[in-house]
């Protein structure tokens, strides 16, 4: 090198890599899947569709989660699960409010969604369906025989309030009539546990 000359090195003219983006969890994911849902309804909900909007690829909502299904599967089980406590307070109380709350419309409307979607195609719907069913009908029926009843009365009027409140939710999320929920929900409890 001549004197007084500066020779850079390599490195210093080489462009840098680009940072590499930080790749969302499974559960950021999956917040904004049921979000998408929650808002676009899962009758007509597409992969496609739903990664652009949540700002993730299709074939990275297949990679991590498998088929469409298989999403609306687990934003059903996180939903119910979330509405079942909101009404189902660990101290055994009824929070029937919950039931029919304004801002529980979403989720009362998705899981109605998916009903429709067990009734048109069945299968794996309709295994979500009934799963959610039996849980309702589990964790009431629990109160009941807390409350004294035997077994098989306990399943059966827990069953039937299960039914109640499912037929309560569906008029208010096509009707939008929240004092008719509100009044039929407040029933329910009565009848639930008159003997």
């Amino acid at each position: 090198a001549a004197p007084g000359v500066c020779h850079r090195s390599p490195m210093v003219d080489a462009p840098r890599p680009a940072r590499r983006r930080r790749l969302p969890s499974d559960d950021e994911i999956l917040d904004a899947v049921v979000a998408d849902l929650l808002a676009h309804g899962p009758l007509d909900w597409s992969l496609r569709e739903a990664g652009t909007r949540i700002g993730v690829s299709a074939r990275m909502l297949v990679h991590r989660f498998g088929s469409r299904e298989e999403l609306i599967g687990l934003a059903f089980d996180r939903l119910h699960e979330q509405h079942a406590t909101a009404w189902l307070a660990a101290s055994g109380s009824f929070e029937l409010a919950a039931l029919v709350a304004p801002d529980h419309r979403p989720v009362i409307r998705f899981m109605v969604q998916v009903g429709a979607l067990a009734l048109r195609h069945g299968g794996p719907y309709l295994r979500l369906w009934t799963a959610m069913l039996d849980d309702w009908v589990e964790r009431v029926a629990a109160l009941l025989v807390d409350a004294g009843f035997a077994d098989e009365e306990a399943r059966l009027r827990a069953r039937s309030f299960v039914d109640a409140v499912r037929g309560v939710q569906f008029a208010v999320a096509l009707s939008g009539d929240d004092g008719f929920g509100v009044d039929a929900v407040h029933l329910l409890p009565d009848r639930l546990f008159s003997r």
